[in-house]
């Protein structure tokens, strides 16, 4: 990935790697600092070239990254300014997911809409609406309806350019659920495929997931593995990441 970054480094070529792919292997790792970064050296690049859509992408992926790991209010303001540049399918099916991530229902809700309305035709209504709408539904105390909600996504599941998203939403709406076996059964799901998972935050993640899905069904010590294996892939972690505080708090009380 390093030399990719070199070649990538200040280049509207290497929007793709600048913008999604290295920052998603940085959050992947925990490294949120460096994954902002590398978005807004992206960012910058697009907007110094006027291409406002591609920015407003970068900027709508940098705000899913950010309400993954729980920094809501990072995801809150990057979602703005992904708005602020463009309101296309190139954006505002990302921005849907992270504010529904985020709790912020009516604007999650909003956009959904929106893009039910401007753009029904596009794979937007097969996936990330499906996901954020999933999440409003688990949001609204109906988790039975955030799973029907994710069926039309489910052929998509395992497609790379997804990030397993619909897989990862339903883990966590069988968590909220408190169902541990099902949501263990998701997230385990997502573990299988190591090699899609090197640049998606979610396959990280899916390690916290499992291990609160296992406390959930009493088996402590498969709790205790999972986060020792999360803690073991965020080694290098920025300390300050609210998914990784979380996970170790909860750690210490299995022990």
């Amino acid at each position: 990935m390093q030399r990719e970054l070199q070649w990538a480094s200040g280049k509207l070529a290497g929007i793709n790697i600048l913008g999604f792919a290295a920052p998603g292997r940085a959050a992947h790792l925990g490294e949120l600092k460096k994954a902002r970064a590398l978005s807004e050296q992206a960012l910058q690049i697009t907007k110094e070239n006027n291409f406002k859509d591609n920015a407003a992408g970068v900027a709508a992926f940098a705000a899913l990254l950010e309400a993954e790991v729980g920094n809501f209010g990072q995801a809150r303001g990057r979602a703005a300014t992904s708005l602020a540049l463009s309101r296309k399918p190139t954006n505002l099916p990302a921005i849907a997911v992270a504010l529904a991530l985020a709790g912020d229902s009516k604007q999650a809700q909003g956009i959904v809409d929106e893009l039910h309305r401007r753009y029904p035709d596009t794979v937007a209504n097969d996936v990330f609406i499906p996901c954020a709408q999933a999440l409003l539904e688990s949001n609204r105390g109906d988790p039975a309806q955030g799973i029907q909600a994710l069926q039309v996504a489910s052929r998509y599941e395992l497609g790379p350019v997804y990030s397993f998203l619909p897989i990862y939403v339903r883990g966590l709406i069988y968590l909220h659920a408190r169902k541990g076996q099902q949501a263990a059964a998701e997230f385990q799901r997502i573990l299988n495929y190591r090699a899609l998972g090197e640049i998606v935050p979610a396959y990280a993640l899916s390690y916290v997931g499992l291990a609160r899905a296992y406390a959930l069904t009493g088996d402590s010590a498969k709790s205790r593995k999972a986060y020792q294996d999360f803690f073991a892939l965020w080694k290098d972690a920025d300390p300050d990441v609210p998914i990784l505080k979380e996970a170790k708090a909860e750690y210490a009380k299995l022990q």
